[in-house]
């Protein structure tokens, strides 16, 4: 990983930079410590839920910890 990221998204592998937004699942199932879901873009989550058929799934921002 590049010295500036944070994480990878779960779906197309994007760099998920410090500081930077990004997007979760608001199914507690797709928010585990030990796996957690992140997504770089609502495109990537979209993905996500069609992948997982989530009933009553939203699309959560969230900004990665500081640096």
């Amino acid at each position: 990983m590049e010295p500036n990221s944070w994480a990878r998204c779960s779906i197309c592998g994007k760099t998920i930079h410090y500081d930077q937004i990004y997007y979760a699942c608001s199914v507690s199932g797709c928010n585990r410590k030990s796996a957690p879901h992140r997504f770089c873009s609502v495109d990537c989550w979209d993905a996500h839920v069609a992948d997982r058929n989530h009933r009553n799934a939203e699309c959560v921002e969230e900004q990665a910890p500081a640096r």
